[in-house]
């Protein structure tokens, strides 16, 4: 089992005009393991909700990041292609400030997709992505999709001294939106944390 600790954090900075600055939820990744790997490729830094827009504090609309937007988050999975993945997603229901409960957070909603056709690169594989419906907190897939129809695929190569299996990658792509901002938070920090847990089971055994 695998862990991609996804720490949610946001400056908000009150000025003459209003505006909630640093909306970002940050990506870091740890334990990584010789069998699998979880790597952040794509915006190392975080969902930044306002580099998409301004976000006004008492605003009632929502600042929205989507699958194809550049400000996506993209995360690589690398282990044998005979591993079967397990997703699960644990999300607070916002940014509270310092981390603290003070009774007004801000509203955040994470989504993600997968693509695991065996692209060579994210950016390709944003094209085969499959969303994940918004209320669903975990889900299944193969490291490399199955095809349908033809022949069944060779059994797995035994392992052996100086075998070395054959490796692939998925991609997991988090976005999400922001907000409503309510009119009565107190500038400052706020944070939340979201946690990726990735577990595999091995086809082979």
């Amino acid at each position: 089992m695998k862990y991609l600790k996804l720490l949610s954090l946001g400056a908000i900075s009150m000025v003459s005009t209003c505006v909630v600055s640093a909306q970002r939820i940050n990506f870091k990744p740890f334990v990584q393991g010789e069998n699998i790997t979880l790597t952040v490729l794509e915006n190392q830094a975080g969902l930044n909700f306002s580099s998409k827009m301004p976000i006004l504090v008492g605003s009632p609309y929502i600042t929205e990041i989507g699958l194809n937007d550049p400000q996506v988050v993209v995360v690589e999975i690398q282990g044998p292609v005979e591993y079967d993945l397990t997703l699960d997603f644990t999300l607070p229901n916002g940014l509270s400030y310092l981390g603290n409960d003070t009774g007004t957070i801000v509203p955040v909603g994470i989504r993600y997709a997968y693509s695991n056709t065996g692209e060579p690169t994210s950016v390709a594989g944003r094209s085969y992505a499959v969303e994940v419906p918004p209320l669903f907190r975990s889900i299944q897939f193969p490291l490399r999709k199955r095809r349908l129809g033809g022949p069944p695929p060779p059994p797995p190569t035994p392992m052996h001294g100086g075998y070395t299996r054959l490796r692939d990658k998925a991609y997991v792509y988090v976005y999400g939106n922001l907000g409503p901002v309510p009119s009565s938070i107190l500038p400052g920090l706020y944070s939340g944390l979201v946690t990726l847990t990735v577990s595999y089971a091995d086809n082979t055994l």
